[in-house]
């Protein structure tokens, strides 16, 4: 919704929306879809929603895993908003195996423990800056530490039937975006 109010997807420009998930009952108290998407693809199922409230909008649905993707990188600007630590560590790793001059900026940004906060960088094209390992000390056995110490404590799940959930406001997760 952000994204598109500022303006993604309008005057020749194209919102690509990539999840290759479907809405399960357990997403629904921090996803912008309801009880009426639960099973259908997200990204299908929130391009239908947006199109219905932006009917201007050119926005693509894509299905598929962003890793085999192959037209990640030719956006003007790629957002990780996954809270996925090893698909943003696999995405950063391809986009820094790129030329510079032809890599978009990535943003990666998460909900960081039960919603305790949340933590976003800014990834640019040009080499010698940060990236996202940069947030993290590396050991020889590929152990893998906060730099920047941001949780006072140890997460909490919930377990829901057979599945684990985070609990979190809804609100961290609009704050993140």
């Amino acid at each position: 919704d952000n994204l598109v109010r500022m303006g993604a997807g309008h005057a020749g420009g194209r919102l690509t929306i990539i999840d290759p998930d479907t809405l399960l009952p357990g997403n629904l108290s921090r996803h912008r879809l309801g009880m009426d998407s639960v099973l259908n693809f997200k990204a299908d199922a929130l391009a239908k929603r947006l199109d219905t409230e932006f009917p201007w909008l050119n926005i693509k649905p894509i299905h598929e895993d962003v890793l085999t993707y192959r037209g990640i990188f030719q956006a003007d600007l790629v957002i990780d908003a996954t809270g996925d630590e090893a698909l943003g560590r696999a995405i950063n790793r391809r986009h820094q195996a790129l030329p510079a001059d032809a890599s978009p900026p990535v943003l990666y940004c998460w909900v960081a423990g039960a919603g305790d906060g949340v933590q976003a960088i800014w990834v640019d094209a040009e080499r010698g800056h940060a990236c996202l390992e940069c947030l993290a000390h590396h050991d020889n056995q590929g152990n893998w530490t906060p730099r920047f110490k941001f949780l006072r404590g140890t997460t909490k799940l919930m377990f829901v039937g057979c599945t684990a959930v985070t609990p979190y406001a809804v609100s961290s997760a609009m704050t993140a975006a």
